[in-house]
């Protein structure tokens, strides 16, 4: 997926999408969904308009019709969105510190708190903000190879 001008992107299946500055948001359908499925989020574009909403009209039907994207274009675009949060949080994430690489980690469940050891040969640790998801969600939790910012870095010059 490229981006064409300010309000479109390009699909690699040439399907153009068209979204005001060309914002794209996401999230969980409001209120339990007894499902996990595409449908169980809600796609937008812009402020207000839902993905359906501004999919390319499927030509067969002279535009009265919306052709939803397919499974092949939904993944095209997470994993486009996906590369652009990644560019946001690596940027934000230099004021912090310089990257580093977790080398091995431990989990203070009692506490909530992940130590994280670094292959700078400095420690850091995460405050989680409920330790219950270290159990439930392990997924959530930094694992070896990760890299996180080193805000002892940042301190020490050179």
């Amino acid at each position: 997926m490229k981006r064409k001008d300010r309000d479109t992107y390009v699909l690699s299946t040439r399907r153009e999408i068209k979204a005001n500055h060309g914002i794209i948001g996401v999230a969980r359908a409001y209120g339990e969904s007894p499902d996990e499925t595409f449908a169980s989020f809600e796609i937008s574009e812009g402020y207000n308009s839902h993905l359906d909403e501004f999919s390319e009209p499927d030509r067969g039907n002279r535009g009265d019709a919306w052709k939803p994207l397919t499974p092949v274009e939904r993944v095209e675009l997470a994993d486009f969105m996906i590369a652009q949060w990644q560019d946001v949080k690596r940027h934000a994430a230099i004021g912090i510190g310089p990257p580093r690489r977790i080398v091995s980690s431990s989990l203070a469940l009692d506490r909530g708190v992940v130590y994280a050891h670094l292959d700078c040969g400095h420690e850091t640790e995460l405050q989680l903000a409920d330790p219950v998801l270290a159990v439930t969600e392990p997924y959530v939790l930094p694992k070896v190879g990760d890299e996180v910012p080193c805000t002892r870095c940042r301190e020490t010059p050179g």
